[in-house]
């Protein structure tokens, strides 16, 4: 699908500019539990760098896929559309049980920059806050066209994480997404290989040297 190309190329152009660690969960690897169970290794990593004396590690978060929303959870959030956007997840279900709400991508970053890490996240998926805009007509990145009468989805019960944020994190991080969390992001086709419009650019940047 374009989400694994988008994977694969990020992880390619990536490694040409010196990360040499990684992981990668695609098509039924992403599951629910399955990220859940790497954003833990990833805290474990943080700490074993920080052990070793690596001041402010730098993580690099991608997430290429769908896009939804759910009803609010219990973290107020300040979005411009009603509901929780989430992340959808392999095992997702009508109800949105198994997706990742945006309030765990915030208890993530949260707690990696609690542990003195710089973190970049980047999304290309419908729903992930950006000013990046999908004419109608282009193929999308979500699971819904139909306004906001999905937000009776209930989504997950509780968070997929055991922690809340404290309220300490800085400005030690950056967030780019691909669209408003109100908007979808659009696929697009290049060389024959279908990719998203945002990773497409993401690629080209790398590509090309510029900082």
């Amino acid at each position: 699908s374009g989400c694994v190309n988008d994977a694969l190329r990020m992880r390619k152009a990536l490694r040409a500019h010196g990360f040499v660690r990684d992981a990668i969960l695609t098509n039924e690897q992403a599951t629910r539990a399955k990220i859940g169970e790497y954003a833990r290794l990833l805290l474990k990593q943080v700490d074993a760098a920080v052990a070793q004396g690596v001041k402010e590690p730098l993580v690099l978060i991608y997430y290429a896929g769908h896009g939804n929303k759910v009803k609010q959870g219990d973290l107020p959030d300040k979005e411009k559309s009603p509901g929780d956007n989430t992340f959808t997840t392999h095992d997702t279900d009508p109800d949105g049980s198994k997706d990742i709400r945006d309030d765990d991508i915030y208890r993530l970053i949260t707690r990696l920059q609690e542990k003195n890490a710089t973190v970049v996240f980047f999304a290309d998926a419908c729903h992930s806050s950006s000013s990046f805009r999908a004419a109608p007509s282009m193929p999308i990145r979500g699971l819904d066209r139909g306004g906001f009468t999905f937000l009776k989805r209930r989504g997950p019960a509780e968070s997929i994480f055991d922690w809340d944020p404290d309220g300490k994190a800085d400005l030690r991080r950056a967030y780019y997404a691909a669209c408003d969390d109100a908007d979808v992001a659009g696929e697009t086709e290049v060389n024959g290989i279908v990719c998203g419009k945002f990773t497409q650019v993401l690629v080209e940047l790398l590509e090309s040297g510029r900082p």
